[in-house]
């Protein structure tokens, strides 16, 4: 009678251990998935963004802007952009739990869109 019972609860034990085991993959992977959707998200915003600004150099050179104005221009919002995409990714990181920094372990926007690509099925 002692045995069996103690067959019982290791299967018990077993069984919550291995539940939570099997619980915890699941997040992992519904959090990965999750992630790799918002980066889609940041992605088409940033091609939105290069799109935009392909528009309003478009428009400046139309207008007469040229040469030293036009590339002053262009840097700006080359800088602009690098500071955006840098902020994405720090408030992405920043906004992890402790429990998924290591999941999602990009440190800049080209490791961020590795991430996305190998993520996304």
């Amino acid at each position: 009678m002692g045995s069996e019972a103690l067959w019982f609860f290791a299967g018990a034990l077993s069984f919550q251990l291995l539940s939570r085991l099997f619980r915890a993959g699941q997040l992992i992977t519904l959090s990965t998935e999750v992630g790799a959707r918002l980066l889609v998200l940041a992605a088409s915003v940033h091609e939105d963004i290069y799109f935009a600004r392909e528009i309003k150099y478009k428009k400046l050179r139309e207008d007469g802007v040229i040469g030293d104005q036009l590339e002053l221009i262009t840097a700006l919002d080359e800088k602009a952009t690098d500071a955006w995409r840098q902020g994405i990714v720090f408030k992405f990181q920043d906004s992890l739990p402790m429990s998924l920094k290591s999941v999602f372990s990009f440190k800049d926007w080209d490791g961020a869109m590795e991430f996305m690509r190998k993520n996304m099925k």
